[in-house]
């Protein structure tokens, strides 16, 4: 974690007691006017970057990049952005030049590492959390957009915005450049490539060779020297392929690597035993029951992220992170982003078949016998019949708006019904393979902030996160691919992922037609504050004219006179959940 701070006048009028609050995270570059130089090596020496001749310095926070591996004498811009495509794993940084009083501020293509600034008329300040720029400047304003939309299905989340109006996110796979007294300059340093060669070609071994020798050093970029090592196990593809990997890596032993996962569905603890045993992994933390997010684990994340987290993965890890840290991990690998990229299911890929005339292997792509798959041929170049999946999903979503808490003035006010709406139209008109992946999947804020909540919640742990399969070159691999290598015959969907894993996995796994691993064993408990703490007899200030009372408690009498888990249960519950978030964090 790391925070930077240019300014031109003296710190201490832009951070009240800065000495004792930032004394070790605090990287000062102060302009002429400045006092407090000697902060300076403070700052480099607490995150071991040393001290760099010359003007141009760099804050590096990173889990594969050294900071070696940066130029600390020139700007981003002035050098260009090519080099920044040859760094391979996740990264955030700032690079300061003290004689231009200027910082350029950079971020990883998927956004795997947190950045956010905040700009005044005579300084600059970056950080990898929010919750460190809270005090630099004066105040932070609650956003009531963002808390408006926060409060329905996390439609808070995107690139940029934040929960307060003076932070602000640099977006992945961009270069923000901003100098003392002028307007911040923003650019795309990284840009996904949608031509994938030979699309009809049939997929060779020099294809899955290529995808598999990627996949490999990804996830060695992100191993680090430190040992052991953990991966998120639930006996699926994705972790699965990332915990083999390491091991193929030639630099990971078995006694090295320890499994730590939830086995919360039917299937999942026998898949974790078949992989652990395969694999020769002694060093396992299976959890068979989820983790209840009560108010140490809220208390963490607002400390940590600085307002509520908008993805509930982290907070609800609470054990798994207490384990890792128990067992002296200091790495994190996790599969997620799988599903996003190399190892979606490709379903585009038959449209993709139908477009340009390539009906032998679109014939070929369905299970079955001859007449079967001619018979599922036939009705899919007819265009198929039935409820189609938007339809479906608006007629979900419909049901659960009622249990929305806002007022209507404010959910017409922020747009929080179209943007709901929205949402249900998932992938529609998006007919080829790699834009389901650029522009649906990699092109959702929802990815990124995932990530970041779960980088700055599992710091708090001492963890780094890591996500191989989210590796830009490992995606940019996959999507140079040919489509016939992306989907299979027989409707095999993740086809180059699984052809690539095969040989280290066992079959069961490899090969798994779906991902559901059966009925939830026991039935998960919303994230959120335990009921007893929803019940506030008060809003927040900032919640008035934004939360319905009178909605709040038709929620919670849906929540406690409720016998199943329907969907509108659950979004009632989520809705009050994500109040609790709100007023622990405004009250605070």
């Amino acid at each position: 974690m790391f925070v930077s701070l240019l300014s031109a006048r003296p710190v201490a009028a832009l951070v009240p007691g800065a000495a004792a609050q930032f004394r070790r995270d605090l990287a000062i570059f102060p302009g002429a006017a400045a006092r407090g130089r000697d902060w300076q090596d403070e700052g480099f020496a607490a995150h071991g970057l040393g001290r760099r001749d010359g003007d141009g310095q760099i804050l590096l926070h990173s889990g594969s990049l050294g900071p070696d591996q940066l130029e600390p004498n020139c700007l981003l811009a002035d050098a260009g952005t090519g080099w920044l495509e040859r760094l391979r794993g996740d990264f955030a940084f700032a690079l300061v030049d003290l004689k231009r009083r200027r910082m350029d501020l950079a971020r990883d293509p998927v956004g795997a590492r947190p950045l956010f600034y905040r700009v005044g008329p005579d300084w600059i300040a970056a950080a990898s959390t929010a919750a460190a720029l809270k005090a630099i400047g004066g105040p932070a304003t609650p956003d009531p957009a963002w808390i408006a939309r926060y409060s329905w299905m996390n439609l808070s989340e995107d690139f940029t915005r934040t929960a307060y109006r003076e932070i602000i996110k640099v977006p992945p796979g961009h270069l923000l450049e901003v100098t003392l007294g002028e307007v911040p300059r923003i650019r795309r340093w990284h840009h996904w490539h949608n031509d994938p060669v030979g699309a009809a070609q049939p997929p060779g071994e020099g294809t899955v060779t290529a995808y598999r020798t990627e996949l490999v050093s990804a996830v060695t970029a992100r191993l680090g020297a430190e040992r052991p090592v953990a991966f998120e196990a639930s006996g699926g593809l994705d972790s699965s392929s990332v915990a083999a990997a390491a091991l193929h890596s030639g630099s990971l032993l078995p006694d090295q690597l320890c499994a730590l996962g939830y086995a919360l569905s039917e299937d999942e603890p026998a898949a974790i035993a078949t992989l652990t045993g395969a694999l020769g992994l002694t060093c396992r933390r299976i959890y068979r029951s989820p983790d209840p997010v009560g108010a140490e684990q809220v208390d963490r994340a607002l400390a940590a992220l600085g307002y509520p987290e908008e993805n509930s993965i982290a907070s609800s890890y609470w054990r798994l992170h207490q384990d890792a840290a128990a067992l002296g991990v200091r790495r994190l690998l996790s599969g997620f982003g799988g599903d996003e990229a190399v190892s979606n299911p490709a379903f585009q890929a038959r449209q993709e078949w139908r477009a340009g005339g390539q009906l032998r292997t679109l014939h070929a792509s369905f299970a079955g016998g001859f007449w079967r798959r001619s018979a599922r041929f036939t009705r899919f170049m007819l265009g198929g019949s039935g409820e189609s999946a938007p339809q479906a999903f608006r007629r979900a979503w419909e049901a659960r708006w009622p249990h929305t808490l806002l007022t209507e003035a404010a959910a017409q006010e922020f747009g929080v019904a179209d943007a709901y709406f929205a949402t249900a139209e998932y992938g529609t008109g998006i007919d080829r393979v790699n834009a389901m992946v650029i522009d649906h999947h990699l092109g959702s804020p929802g990815l990124s902030t995932r990530l970041e909540n779960c980088v700055l919640i599992g710091a708090s742990f001492g963890l780094e996160y890591t996500w191989p399969l989210l590796d830009a070159r490992l995606v940019q691999t996959y999507l140079d691919a040919p489509t016939t290598a992306k989907f299979g015959p027989g409707d095999q969907g993740r086809y180059l992922h699984r052809r690539a894993v095969a040989p280290w996995l066992p079959a069961e796994i490899a090969w798994r037609r779906d991902k559901w691993m059966g009925p939830l064993r026991q039935t998960p408990i919303a994230s959120g504050l335990p009921i007893s703490e929803w019940a506030t007899p008060d809003l927040a200030t900032p919640l008035v004219g934004l939360i319905d009372p009178a909605k709040v408690e038709r929620a919670m009498v849906t929540v406690r006179r409720a016998e199943t888990l329907d969907d509108g249960v659950i979004a009632a519950r989520s809705s009050l959940a994500r109040l609790a978030w709100l007023n622990r964090w405004l009250v605070a």
